[in-house]
């Protein structure tokens, strides 16, 4: 049985790997990334008229209806080729009240290519250290495909599976953890500067399809 678990996880990944690998070339294949830029700017500036901006809207105001302990944030100001919903749930604190811990339901959708993904980010704050403007706080990460069974429990997960499926039908969850594992060189994502002609970098395919924002930097610790 764990044979055959591991070579259908093995399969699902090769196969994710090689249909990315062949969107992201394609996507990134122009030097100026013209074709991206497009899909941004009607993005940011079509929300009145843009069918699909229209079902990320209403797919945001469903989840507020049924989400009622948290805060659902529509987070497609970002400078990306994507739709981002947040659930902030409600902040919770330990050790007396010196830490507060943030937890959240990050859903990412490409514009890209046909997948979206989704994860828990757990954040904690140490309120008794001085923090400068420029220390990012010590924060972890709980995957939606992994971990964070905790946090499942908060929100109705089928729900939003069942949304996705009505306001975008042709959209198919990928694994978060995959999707930040598997990298490739030769391009870079959206928004990000090049780097130097002799340094190779690798990116993952969350970076070039999904979101370059909200995890630039990474954390100290990631769960699992």
């Amino acid at each position: 049985m764990f044979c055959l678990i591991r070579t259908t996880y093995i399969d699902m990944m090769n196969n994710l790997r090689n249909e990315l690998s062949q969107q992201v070339s394609e996507i990134y294949k122009s030097k100026d990334l013209s074709s991206i830029k497009d899909v941004v700017a009607q993005k940011i500036d079509g929300f009145t008229n843009n069918l699909t901006n229209q079902s990320f809207y209403k797919f945001c105001e469903d989840l507020k209806e049924e989400i009622t302990e948290g805060r659902v944030e529509r987070a497609s100001y970002f400078n990306f080729p994507n739709y981002v919903c947040i659930i902030e749930l409600p902040t919770k604190y330990l050790d007396e009240g010196s830490i507060e811990v943030r937890q959240s339901l990050i859903i990412c959708i490409s514009i890209l290519v046909d997948f979206y993904t989704m994860y828990f980010e757990e954040r904690y704050y140490f309120l008794k250290f001085k923090r400068g403007k420029s220390v990012s706080p010590c924060y972890a990460i709980h995957f939606f495909d992994e971990g964070g069974e905790a946090l499942k429990e908060k929100v109705n997960l089928q729900f939003i599976l069942e949304k996705m499926g009505q306001y975008f039908p042709t959209k198919i969850l990928a694994p978060h953890n995959l999707l930040k594992e598997m990298k490739i060189e030769g391009h870079v994502p959206f928004g990000n500067i090049p780097p130097p002609d002799d340094l190779k970098i690798a990116y993952s395919f969350f970076e070039l399809l999904f979101d370059n924002t909200l995890s630039t930097v990474p954390p100290p610790e990631i769960f699992p």
